[in-house]
């Protein structure tokens, strides 16, 4: 019986071509959209799950709460040693310590050079040795979890590896390291998952910047002036991760960090550390890259939902209005003894093969159209290549093409197997007995109105994107470009910049840390005048040359730029600096003397207008700019428009 269901099914889907491939045409685009959003879902709400321990570890992070709450994944680098010392139930901890754009040397046995590798997507990081006990790593050679804490050791990612050594075996070969450190390479890591927040090309032990401490690894100080551990100041680069026991419940980890951050902190009582579910952290609008939020994970399910059903809806109407095309061939087959339930199982199977091959359809349409979206879209939030082997996939498939199925073919289905065979026969049934007129209206107008609403919430989106990109964030962006380049000296760095202005086109170029609108920032503290106690709240800073406000057309409000020159000889603070200690007159701040961080002290030479310094929808903060000549990692590049 099952084989002359579908017998008749096909011979029926053929003879009626035009009908099925209407069918086939407007499911399969729907199936195909809520594939595309069914991947981008399972992409981002799988991040990091790959990892065994996945659901005990846990991501130190700060919290400034003077106006409001300030949340930064960055953490002081002393803190596993605190955890460590302070908070003995957790099982293991580590730093990472991230850092771009590094200079890798590739050594040979008489110590020359032979291949060098400084890209700037590539990142790199300091971790302890616990590290590798905490996330799970699949190593291809060598494991090492037992030689990163020694100093000078390195393990690479496998892309790393063959862009140095090909297939040569790259255990004990000497790698050096900004041409000032010579590190082992003791083991290679397969590469990690699209969906990961580890996207690390290679990892230092911690203990090299212990055995170096005069060796800048960008992050910060680790050590203060006097030789102790830096607690002053948070980098976003900087970032700690615990791994919980199975006993220990959440609520009373927290009270123990709320302990170690007053103990650390004791004069700040706005600053404090939390753990966070590592998890969580990649959708957590707080402390993610800022790329997406449940929130929009929400719209983008119910975009898919509206989308199939609309598609199902389409189906019926079309089903129906062949009801009456097909009234004769139920009358026969009534006629000929069939029954309510196999004429039912009849349309019901062919129903099944239309959504069939509108799910081929669509499945091969959007796994043509996947690897392309990040490049059409510039974005990075979507996977590349469909995983054959997720179970999850083969359920989604499997239940859509049940729920399709039934909800596109139960009502006309039930329509047909309800025809009386005399007035089949005759050739009478009614609109009436299909469904009516208004019923089918009724699904034209629903189709319509999700439409409508997919439409409005287009426009809104668009009028939201409109006002970012043209809203005045307080300086100029038209014709300016930011560029990372290699850290070089100051002699270099101003034959760097005239050569760059020789450039057709460059008519000003600045050389900074980061330019006046960044998601990522450094905050650190900072002590007014003589006051004995730092203030209660941190500051946003920027390392600049006296080019940047030039450049970016930034203005003034009272007093001067800072002085050309490689050391820090003065200040520049923005409006809000001024308004946070309560000086309403911005002239009335020129002169004062700030300490920023632990030892960087000199006069405010100028106050600038403010601007929004990380996203239109966050607060101002506070911003302190002075000049730093080693922390000067990009530029900014003003281009004749």
């Amino acid at each position: 019986m099952l084989k002359n269901y579908f017998l008749v099914a096909f011979r029926n889907v053929m003879r009626n071509r035009l009908y099925t491939s209407l069918n086939v045409l407007g499911l399969g685009l729907g199936l195909a959209c809520a594939l595309i959003i069914f991947w981008f879902i399972r992409f981002q709400t799988s991040y990091d799950s790959f990892h065994k321990n996945a659901d005990k570890i846990y991501q130190v992070n700060s919290v400034f709460s003077s106006m409001g709450l300030y949340y930064n994944a960055g953490v002081p680098p002393s803190m596993s040693r605190a955890i460590r010392d302070d908070i003995t139930e957790v099982e293991a901890v580590s730093m990472c310590l991230d850092q771009r754009d590094r200079l890798l040397v590739l050594l040979d046995k008489n110590g020359k050079p032979t291949k060098k590798f400084k890209e700037t997507d590539m990142l790199g990081a300091y971790i302890e040795p616990a590290y590798f006990t905490i996330f799970s790593f699949p190593w291809k050679i060598g494991n090492s979890q037992k030689t990163m804490g020694k100093p000078n050791m390195i393990a690479l990612s496998e892309s790393l590896a063959g862009k140095f050594f090909g297939k040569e075996n790259p255990i004990g070969k000497v790698i050096r390291l900004e041409n000032e450190i010579n590190l082992e390479v003791v083991g290679v890591f397969y590469d990690l998952p699209e969906n990961t927040t580890l996207k690390h090309d290679y990892y230092i032990s911690f203990a090299t910047l212990i055995a170096n401490r005069n060796f800048d690894y960008g992050g910060g100080a680790i050590y203060n002036a006097e030789g102790k551990e830096a607690w002053g100041g948070v980098n976003d680069s900087n970032h700690c991760f615990a791994l919980f026991p199975d006993k220990v419940h959440k609520k009373f980890m927290d009270k123990r960090i709320e302990a170690l951050s007053k103990k650390y902190h004791p004069l700040d009582k706005n600053f404090f550390h939390q753990f966070v579910n590592f998890k969580e952290v990649h959708l957590n609008e707080a402390y993610g890259d800022g790329s997406i939020s449940t929130t929009w994970l929400w719209i983008m399910g119910s975009i898919g939902v509206f989308l199939i059903i609309t598609a199902c809806f389409n189906f019926i109407n079309m089903a129906t209005a062949q009801a009456m095309r097909r009234a004769k061939e139920v009358g026969v087959r009534k006629s000929m003894g069939s029954s309510n339930a196999q004429i039912f199982n009849q349309f019901m199977t062919e129903t099944c093969v239309i959504v069939f091959f509108a799910l081929l359809l669509g499945f091969a349409s959007a796994t043509s159209v996947l690897p392309h979206l990040n490049d059409w879209l510039d974005t990075n939030i979507w996977q590349t290549k469909v995983d054959f082997t997720d179970g999850v996939l083969w359920l989604f498939l499997l239940g859509i093409f049940f729920a399709v199925s039934l909800l596109g073919g139960l009502y006309p289905a039930l329509i047909l197997a309800g025809f009386k065979p005399i007035i089949a026969l005759k050739g009478s049934v009614s609109t009436r007995q299909i469904g009516g007129v208004s019923l089918r209206r009724l699904l034209i107008i629903f189709q319509f109105v999700l439409i409508q609403v997919l439409l409005i919430c287009t426009l809104l989106i668009n009028q939201q994107l409109n006002f970012m990109l043209k809203t005045d964030i307080g300086y100029n962006t038209k014709g300016v470009l930011c560029l990372n380049i290699p850290r070089i000296d100051s002699i270099n760095q101003e034959s760097f910049r005239q050569r760059m202005l020789q450039i057709t086109g460059v008519e000003k170029i600045t050389l900074h840390s980061n330019p006046p609108t960044i998601n990522s920032m450094n905050v650190t503290g900072f002590r007014y005048e003589n006051r004995k106690e730092m203030e209660q709240y941190p500051v946003s800073i920027k390392m600049i040359d006296s080019y940047y406000l030039d450049t970016y057309g930034m203005k003034l409000v009272a007093g001067t730029n800072i002085p050309a020159s490689d050391t820090m000889r003065g200040f520049l603070v923005n409006e809000m600096f001024a308004e946070r200690l309560g000086i309403a007159n911005p002239k009335d701040i020129i002169g004062k003397i700030i300490t920023v961080g632990r030892k960087s002290k000199a006069p405010i030479v100028g106050v600038l207008k403010n601007w929004y310094d990380s996203s239109v929808k966050d607060t101002i903060n506070s911003v302190v700019l002075f000049s730093n000549k080693v922390h000067y990692e990009s530029c900014g590049v003003k281009l004749n428009s």
